[in-house]
């Protein structure tokens, strides 16, 4: 290969390298298993906010990722690496309302269709660069299957599982306090608020008999009571009397109650109780069944309650009501005071506690499952010492609120009544089953939309179909206008006593054109379709499935419905209901395809009828539905995904998500499917600037994986994110440590390219015998190879990326290459041959090796070098 380019240039290269890989097919399992090895890998992305670009955190988890997979892959292993986004609720809501306020819009003036809509097309938008950037970091991800948190089938198994737990008593209304935040006007649980120590003010305030301590002086108006400690002598008088205190709008009269919950140490041993402002006000609220009126609305601002501070937000009301105390006389002292106070994660607005009706998941049961899980071994933790962050949380847990007050997310499937009564919806099952063998089955030609009818063969099939569904409660029976679908629909009606039959012609098989009634010659009808002129296209197979998905949902009858329908036209059915993007159709069609008079599940929720119903607008916390993805995703209950791949082997994210999504993920697993999602967990730290200090826009220290791909090459910053970054660990990366990585890159460019201008194509290399110095250069690559992979084998990924690099320029380039050149420039042509052979295999071997860390250059290389018993592609290749 003399005429290699003399540098490489990964510009030219990458995008049009990956190209060839997702058009080969070799990113699905089914296609790219050629090693010697068995069985499966699996892994699933952890869904990346489709709202943006991604992050150096994201291109962390994507390249350990795909280390992962590929080096599975080239073990032999049917390995896939599942696709996913995340429409991240909360998270994508605040960044349109951001992209609203630049317009001089707010979602407070929009209708909720309106503004569902308008981050519909956001997402998906911004979804599409997300993924092109996950190409542009070179994840091998099988994007057939790739999946979206509101898809179809997901949306309807996420409220699927709510109605379940609901039925097991896992989840309830209730009318309690929550973290509310004040801008976005929604409430948020525990693990999305976040706190840090302030400094505030704490007022001594005289209070009747008492002087009582707070830094809210303006919640005075929604006080019920004062409590102090049982034991307290201080105050055993006052104790089950009414004591009234002024304010300055006015006197009014509150209990006095005994609580072991205070603290006789804190200020002067007597709390204000605001039940309707303060969780552990409110928990004490409930102990003493205590009136709990609010005085601070949603917007944060005081009601009419207040009396002359009405309207005042709250640092107003906090000064004026401060003044107007010190004016009375009431106010006896004020001092610095820390305290850990909670704020919004995304806009730093101190959290209000407000009491709302919530959906809340009980989690003590769920918090068992979790510990069971990690007791009993089932999945590993790496680092190790996460598992006790783990268990703190699971042995600390408080119930989940799951309502959240927004518009983009999943709704909660709950109507109420006039009376408050709480409607659910009606689960409506379909089996989806393919007519019986038609003639055209038989004689092996397009039946597509003619009118052929059922053979013999098929009207046994049609019976025995029948035969086996007399248990599953078939009370209506739907059939396309084709004889073949009509026929097998009266057979099995006429077996089971069904008597509700009905003609739905959108059901009809997918027209296939001039190919119709034509030999099959290896096509399906969809397949036909698509090439002919005059068949149908994907864009109105889209909505003619959307059509019929629509028709289901309103389909209201008791018992089970079967849809008896046509192979190609339900693939694409199941294909549009799973979310899928019209370019994956054919790809689907292997995965969702079925023989004759057999049949696939289908579950959709109906909305419950009756007068007077009102549909909730809370959507789901958005951890609800990613908590359950590892299933989800590969098409839990039934798919052969879900019963090939799951559990998966490793669940690779944030070390920040130890108590946000990886418990939810184990006990919604553990709950659902009964077993783990995943057999170990690996935790990346957080990706920090070249002085350690956190990325920031503001700091103007963010570094844009993209943007170094631009610059240095997807290699380079592959192993510039694994070298030196052990499970657990922080980062600092900078564009000097992805630049001396792109300077490795160009050393295995230059060595295979001195191994290419030196290569001999009359000599017999393959065949050539090596002496016993060039075995024990072998010799010494083959015990760093079983390292290597041994430590790939235990995830000590940077340990593997780091001896590889030292392998391949400190021994490999320097001094085996070295070692040879005598040889390969001499006359003797054995003893070339036998250099050529040295190096030619350990180049290879090498290039196999470090693939999976660095799969372009080596696929270039791999494409160009005149190694002997190539494959199609290196990703392919026997390690």
């Amino acid at each position: 290969m003399a005429d290699m380019e003399k540098q490489y240039n990964w510009k030219d290269v990458e995008s049009r390298v990956y190209k060839a890989w997702e058009e080969s097919g070799y990113f699905s399992p089914e296609n790219s298993t050629s090693g010697e090895g068995s069985g499966q890998f699996s892994t699933i992305m952890p869904p990346p906010n489709a709202n943006g670009r991604l992050h150096a955190g994201h291109a962390l988890d994507m390249t350990l990722k795909d280390i992962l997979t590929r080096y599975w892959r080239l073990k032999g292993k049917r390995a896939l690496f599942l696709p996913g986004a995340d429409h991240a609720g909360f998270e994508t809501q605040v960044v349109y309302e951001k992209q609203l306020e630049k317009e001089g819009k707010s979602r407070m003036e929009m209708d909720r269709e309106s503004l569902y809509k308008g981050m519909y097309e956001f997402t998906l938008e911004n979804k599409q660069y997300m993924e092109d950037d996950v190409r542009a970091l070179g994840a091998s991800c099988d994007w057939s299957r790739e999946k979206f948190t509101l898809d179809n089938d997901i949306i309807e198994k996420v409220r699927l599982s709510f109605v379940k737990l609901y039925e097991d008593g896992l989840v309830y209304r209730a009318n309690r306090i929550v973290n509310w935040c004040t801008k976005h006007q929604t409430s948020l649980s525990d693990v999305e608020t976040e706190s840090e120590e302030r400094e505030d003010m704490l007022y001594y305030i005289e209070y009747g008999p008492f002087t009582i301590a707070t830094v809210r002086p303006e919640t005075i108006f929604a006080d019920v009571a004062i409590a102090v400690h049982p034991n307290d002598a201080r105050y055993s008088e006052h104790v089950g009397k009414t004591v009234t205190v002024k304010t300055p709008i006015g006197e009014q009269e509150l209990q006095v109650i005994a609580d072991d919950y205070v603290d006789p140490e804190f200020g002067t041993g007597a709390l204000k109780i605001t039940p309707a402002h303060d969780g552990n006000d409110f928990e004490i609220g409930k102990r003493h069944n205590l009136p709990m009126p609010e005085t601070i609305n949603a917007y944060g601002k005081l009601t009419e309650r207040a009396g002359k501070y009405a309207g005042m937000n709250i640092a107003q009301a906090r000064e004026a009501v401060v003044a107007d105390l010190e004016s009375m006389g009431l106010l006896k002292k004020k001092e610095a005071y820390k305290h850990v106070v909670p704020f919004c994660y995304k806009c730093s607005r101190v959290i209000e506690p407000r009491i709302m009706d919530q959906w809340f998941v009980k989690m003590e049961s769920f918090a068992k499952k979790a510990l069971e899980a990690l007791d009993s071994k089932k999945i590993d933790f790496l680092p190790g010492n996460m598992e006790k962050i783990f268990r703190y949380w699971m042995e600390n847990t408080i119930d989940w609120n799951i309502s959240r007050q927004i518009v983009w997310g999943i709704k909660i499937p709950v109507w109420y009544g006039e009376d408050g009564a709480i409607h659910l919806p009606k689960r409506q099952k379909f089996l989806l089953a393919r007519h019986g063998e038609s003639e055209a089955n038989r004689d092996k030609v397009m039946g597509a939309q003619n009118d052929v009818a059922l053979t013999d063969t098929g009207k046994e099939q049609a019976l025995e179909l029948a035969k086996s569904l007399k248990s599953a409660g078939i009370s209506k029976i739907v059939h396309s206008p084709l004889s073949r679908s009509k026929e097998s629909a009266q057979i099995i009606a006429s077996e089971l006593g069904v008597s509700d039959i009905e003609e739905w012609s959108d059901i009809a098989e997918v027209n296939a054109g001039e190919f119709a009634g034509k030999p099959i010659e290896g096509k399906n009808v969809l397949e036909a379709a698509l090439e002919s002129k005059d068949g149908e296209k994907l864009a109105d197979l889209t909505k003619r499935a959307q059509a019929v998905i629509e028709r289901m949902r309103a389909v209201d009858t008791e018992g089970t419905v079967l849809v008896v329908g046509h192979r190609s036209f339900t693939s694409v059915l199941m294909s549009v209901w799973a979310g899928r993007n019209e370019k994956y159709y054919t790809a689907d069609r292997r995965r969702f395809t079925f023989e004759n008079a057999t049949y696939k599940e289908l579950e959709v929720l109906i909305a419950p009828k009756g007068e007077g119903l009102t549909e909730e607008t809370d959507v789901f916390d958005t951890w609800f539905s990613s908590g359950q993805w590892p299933y989800l995703a590969l098409g839990y209950p039934d798919s052969s995904d879900f019963k090939t791949y799951y559990p998966t082997d490793v669940m690779e994210t944030g070390a920040d998500l130890i108590f946000k999504w990886v418990p939810r993920m184990v006990f919604m697993s553990a709950y659902f499917t009964g077993t783990e999602p995943f057999k170990t967990v690996y935790f990346h730290g957080m990706i920090n600037d070249a002085k350690g200090q956190k990325m920031s826009k503001s700091k103007g220290n963010v570094l844009s994986p993209i943007e170094l791909v631009d610059e240095f090459g997807a290699d380079a910053l592959r192993m510039s994110l694994v070298i030196g970054n052990p499970a657990g660990a922080n980062m600092a990366l900078s564009k000097d440590k992805v630049k001396a990585y792109r300077n490795f890159t160009t050393k295995i460019w230059n060595a295979a390219r001195f191994v290419s201008m030196n290569w001999d194509e009359s000599l017999d290399v393959w065949n050539a015998s090596l002496s016993a110095e060039q075995q024990s250069l072998f010799d010494e690559f083959s015990a760093a190879k079983k390292s290597i992979e041994d430590h790939i084998q235990n995830f000590r990924l940077h340990l593997a990326g780091e001896e590889l690099y030292h392998y391949f320029w400190h021994t490999f380039a320097d001094k085996v290459i070295e070692s040879q050149k005598a040889a390969m420039m001499g006359e003797d042509s054995a003893q070339k041959a036998s250099a050529l052979k040295l190096l030619g295999t350990l180049l290879k071997e090498q290039l196999i090796l470090l693939h999976p860390f660095m799969p372009f250059v080596t696929e270039e290389l791999y494409q160009n070098l005149p190694f002997a018993d190539k494959k199609e592609f290196l990703m392919i290749e026997s390690l």
